[in-house]
């Protein structure tokens, strides 16, 4: 064996066991005993800025959870599709936010509007494309009081809809290599995802809240390490369908556009680790096949049969922790490369987007990237 394989064969196994390693926190146990009474009141906020088309299906979920929520605050961030008329008719209390005030990203602006005027005691921060399962509050709460957390956030189980759906689940879990998840009782790790964040309102108040983080894009990774700096544990579980998502309905190109302003910004926060471990894992998931196709191609009887069964238990592990992230059908797993493609397209445009500092258009407004 030429020493090139052995190099090439040495990150594929490396990138394997970042992916297993990494990729272990989908099939945690989550059990925790009931929240002592009296239960603390949970404010929902719900920062929102033309979205109409996803308030209701949020809303509605809020309004079948087992344990009701003490208010849902939804703050217009100066829609012009009717989305504060929207969130009226589902019940939800509606604040306008102020115009944005220089040096302020458009998210964290709305997050104080809403934290200011909250009365709970704990804060819950909601995306509008979301929905929960009507247990989600309950074993939320229960999993926050029980291993005393100062914020808990969940990563989304994915509907998919459209075709092109149907092939983010590596996506998904590249995310989760990039932004590892752990809800180990007191340890810690800068990640929240701000799809959904549960925070206690004397901490949030105590760190500054998102004004402290009011020009960052990645305010959750932002939030999460001022927590962390307090001295306060921060968890997030992800492999449970507490929390659902369907992400860029708008098509295709919302996706390609909304992972673009993602990767530009998380470049940034993840360093150079992070970005080492997610290329060592698409090295891993690319170099079974090459390899195999390779020694197919070259003869290499035993080699191509030992490659071509570890291409198969790459296949199937795929497909289960797919399962896991949302609806991908087991179909989609041998698919992959066509959407790790895609990823690794993006993913060169954010990081062009990076070196030359360039905005990118986000609903309407120019965002940053630095």
């Amino acid at each position: 064996m030429m020493l090139k394989d052995i190099f090439t064969d040495g990150l594929v196994a490396a990138g394997a066991l970042i992916w297993c390693w990494r990729l272990r926190v989908l099939f945690q146990r989550v059990d925790s005993p009931p929240a002592p009474s009296p239960r603390p009141r949970v404010s929902i906020i719900i920062p929102a800025r033309n979205e109409a088309h996803n308030l209701p299906a949020l809303l509605r979920s809020l309004r079948a959870l087992e344990e009701k929520p003490h208010e849902i605050i939804v703050v217009d961030d100066n829609s012009s599709d009717g989305t504060g008329d929207v969130a009226k008719s589902h019940g939800a209390s509606v604040l306008p936010a102020p115009p944005l005030p220089a040096g302020w990203n458009g998210k964290p602006w709305a997050c104080t509007v809403g934290a200011r005027e909250a009365t709970g005691d704990l804060l819950l921060f909601m995306d509008a494309d979301t929905s929960l399962s009507p247990d989600a509050m309950t074993r939320a709460v229960d999993v926050f009081t029980a291993n005393r957390m100062g914020l808990l956030s969940l990563t989304p189980w994915h509907l998919t809809t459209s075709a092109w759906e149907l092939f983010q689940g590596v996506y998904h879990a590249l995310f989760l290599v990039a932004a590892p998840v752990r809800m180990d009782r007191g340890h810690s790790h800068r990640f929240a995802i701000g799809q959904f964040m549960l925070i206690r309102r004397d901490l949030h108040d105590r760190i500054g809240g998102h004004e402290a983080i009011r020009g960052v894009i990645t305010e959750d990774a932002a939030l999460a390490a001022n927590v962390m700096a307090a001295g306060e544990t921060v968890g997030a579980i992800a492999g449970q369908p507490w929390l659902r998502v369907r992400m860029y309905p708008e098509g295709f190109r919302a996706f390609l556009h909304g992972w673009r302003r993602s990767f530009a910004a998380g470049l940034g926060a993840g360093g150079m680790r992070t970005s080492m471990e997610v290329f060592l894992a698409i090295t891993f998931l690319l170099g079974v096949p090459w390899k195999f196709l390779e020694a197919a191609a070259e003869g290499w009887i035993v080699r191509g049969a030992v490659l071509g069964a570890a291409l198969l238990v790459l296949w199937m592990d795929l497909a289960l922790r797919q399962r896991r992230l949302g609806q991908f059908p087991v179909w989609t797993a041998p698919l992959y490369p066509i959407f790790l493609a895609v990823f690794i397209f993006v993913s060169l445009r954010a990081l062009v987007d990076r070196l030359t500092r360039r905005s990118i258009e986000w609903k309407g407004r120019l965002i940053d990237v630095e």
